[in-house]
């Protein structure tokens, strides 16, 4: 075996091989998966991998290379180094735009250990928002609609009264404020209480707000007209107890059809001609004609063509069976205007 000072160093790999009496691995395969991987060419006489990260400290020397491309993070150009000064390979010029446009960024992901009120909510973002320096550089915030959040934004909003503006919280002159509603509520012997409110994404919203709402309508007659003059009247509470006797049917069949403790597939359709025959019934009142008429065409669009799966778990319940799938497709015809025998023959087919 030769001695030490024999040996030429470094070693490649495939010498290493071959004093083993091994086959070598081919070159070109090294050559092409290093610069897939790397983004470097390793041909003689190129850069060979500092392992350590260029910074000195045990490194292994840079021989003379052939010049490659890199790019930089956040640009469009595919020359230069990254905002962290690493060269950049190749193989993430494709993902380049995306670095430049997209800007979101997760600075502060604190976990709340104890319970999470609204003051222990404040606390955890104001302490985010201070370490990064950003108490006056708030635009605006999202939150969804827990008690706990308005809570932690009665807190936040004079720390960020830089960019949101003032606490838009109301002030003791204004009549809007809970002291004036709480004596309202003590005066006129009702039990003071929260109200949901009108939500575009919550099913039910608000027929659960007006039927709220409508016990408490001698409460707010008074402290309204009180302070604001005449803004509500009886046909004001009329139109009101009219969309919550319009919206009630809707609510039970939500509440039937979300059931988890019985089979929900054979009542669909004692639903869909409920729903039918109230929409065809309200058409007839001017009140509510003009909200009827748009809801009918979504009624219509979702339901004129009826899954097979809900007709033949109606045909299987003992109580309608065959017949009552007939008697039922005949009244869904009339009040919808459309026409079910076809529908009724594959069905039975």
């Amino acid at each position: 075996m030769a001695d030490d000072d024999d040996v030429v160093y470094p070693l490649t790999g495939n010498d290493d091989l071959i004093a083993a009496g091994l086959v070598p691995e081919d070159d070109d395969d090294i050559r092409d998966n290093a610069a897939a991987l790397l983004g470097i060419n390793v041909s003689s006489g190129s850069t060979l991998i500092d392992l350590d990260g260029g910074d000195g400290g045990g490194g292994v020397a840079s021989a003379p290379s052939v010049p490659t491309t890199w790019t930089p993070v956040g640009s469009n150009s595919t020359d230069g180094i990254s905002s962290l000064g690493k060269r950049k390979s190749d193989v993430w010029v494709d993902f380049d735009e995306i670095y430049e446009t997209l800007q979101k960024r997760a600075i502060g992901l604190r976990l709340i250990e104890i319970k999470h009120s609204g003051e222990n909510i404040a606390e955890r973002i104001a302490a985010v928002v201070e370490e990064y320096c950003l108490i006056d550089k708030i635009f605006f915030i999202t939150l969804d609609n827990a008690s706990s959040n308005a809570k932690a934004m009665n807190t936040l909003t004079a720390l960020f009264a830089g960019y949101l503006g003032p606490d838009p919280s109301p002030d003791p002159l204004d009549p809007s404020n809970r002291k004036y509603s709480l004596e309202y509520y003590n005066a006129m012997g009702v039990r003071p209480r929260k109200f949901g409110l009108d939500m575009n994404v919550r099913w039910n919203s608000t027929y659960l707000m007006l039927k709220h709402l409508l016990s408490y309508k001698n409460v707010f007659s008074v402290f309204i007209n009180s302070h604001y003059g005449s803004q509500l009247s009886t046909n004001h509470w009329y139109v009101a107890e009219k969309l919550l006797e319009f919206l009630e049917l809707f609510y039970d069949s939500t509440i039937v059809l979300s059931g988890v403790y019985y089979p929900t597939s054979p009542l669909v359709l004692h639903h869909i001609l409920e729903i039918a025959s109230h929409l065809h019934a309200c058409e007839k009142d001017q009140n509510l004609r003009a909200i009827v008429y748009p809801m009918k065409l979504k009624f219509l669009k979702y339901w004129q063509d009826i899954p097979l799966l809900y007709s033949y778990a109606f045909i299987l319940d003992p109580r309608a069976k065959i017949r009552g799938f007939f008697n039922m497709l005949q009244l869904l015809g009339e009040y919808t205007g459309s026409e079910y025998s076809s529908y009724y023959a594959d069905a039975k087919t």
